[in-house]
Parts: structure tokens; C-alpha cells; sequence
């Protein structure tokens, strides 16, 4: 584990904390950011200025509908902010996930595809190659090619499906 990780993390448990403290509100604007994820993802591919577009429009709809949602619903506060933690946990989830697979891919000398990439500035770059987080984010982003190989084992093999599936668009490594 190295220092990334642990960022990575404390970011996962202030997505949890912030759903909590926000209740239902909390668990509507996590379920609907994860939601609107991989649309966003796709929408990202064609133009990435609108995707920032969309993504402020649909957060701001997003967070207006779930504030009215939860004012309309007056019940005890424990169930609701546990409720609130799962959708802030899904969310940061996500974010944390997508953080680990957004990286950009290198080939070596041989054209072999290499994640994490080796090619970072300072500090990065060990933090990166030893990161748990980064490893997973390897399997998922290249799930495909090391499927393939039969570097997945079965037991793995459809959760890093359905993860890549929702959080990978197109083969990033066929791109040059």
C-alpha cells in the first residue's frame, strides 16, 4: 500500500461521511451520480467540453431534485443517514475506481501494453506502480486482453466484467 492508496481511500471514506451527514439527499445524489457515470463516460469520448457541460447541468438537476425529495420525508435520522453513507459509498466507489483506470496506457519496446504506466513525474510514478488500487485498476481497464492471456481468475472474472464494462469505453489500447 502506498501513499496513493491511502488518499484514494480517505477520499472513498469522505464520500461515505458526506452521504451520511446528507441522508436521503446523500443516498439520491450518490445512486444518481453513479448512474449518470458511464453515460457521462461516453458522452466524454465525442467531446469532452460537453461532457463537462452535461455533468455540471445534470449535477445541479441532480442536487435540486434530491433536496426536494428529502425535505418532503421526515423520518428518524439513523436509518436515513446510513442509507445516505451506502449512496456516498457507491459514489466514491465509482470515483475511486474510475480514478484507477483513467491513467494513460504506454507500450514498450516489444508494443506490449504496460499499466500503470512507468512514465510519471516524481513522486508518482512508485506510488503509482505499487499501488494496490492502480493493480486492480489494471485488471479491470485491460480486462479484455488479460482475459484472454487467462490472467483473470473465475472467481474474479465477472466483477472485473461488469466494471470494466461500466467504467472502461471502447479499447483505450488501440488508441496511439
Amino acid at each position: 500500500m502506498t501513499w496513493i492508496d491511502l488518499l484514494l481511500t480517505l477520499l472513498f471514506a469522505v464520500f461515505i461521511a458526506l452521504g451520511a451527514e446528507r441522508r436521503l439527499s446523500g443516498l439520491l445524489l450518490g445512486a444518481g451520480g453513479v448512474l449518470l457515470l458511464r453515460p457521462l463516460l461516453s458522452l466524454g469520448q465525442l467531446s469532452p467540453v460537453l461532457a463537462v457541460a452535461a455533468a455540471l447541468l445534470a449535477g445541479l438537476l441532480l442536487a435540486l431534485v434530491s433536496r426536494r425529495l428529502a425535505r418532503q420525508r421526515r423520518l428518524p435520522p439513523a436509518p436515513y443517514a446510513l442509507l445516505g453513507g451506502v449512496g456516498g459509498g457507491l459514489l466514491g466507489a465509482a470515483l475511486v475506481l474510475s480514478a484507477a483506470v483513467s491513467l494513460p496506457i504506454e507500450r514498450n519496446d516489444a508494443n506490449q501494453v504496460i499499466y500503470p504506466p512507468q512514465q510519471l513525474p516524481g513522486m508518482l510514478a512508485p506510488a503509482v506502480q505499487g499501488s494496490r488500487l492502480f493493480r486492480e485498476g489494471r485488471d479491470i481497464l485491460l480486462y479484455p486482453l488479460l482475459d484472454r492471456q487467462g490472467d483473470i481468475s473465475a472467481r474474479r472474472r465477472p466483477v472485473i466484467r461488469l466494471l470494466h464494462s461500466y467504467l472502461v469505453v471502447g479499447e483505450p489500447w488501440e488508441l496511439r
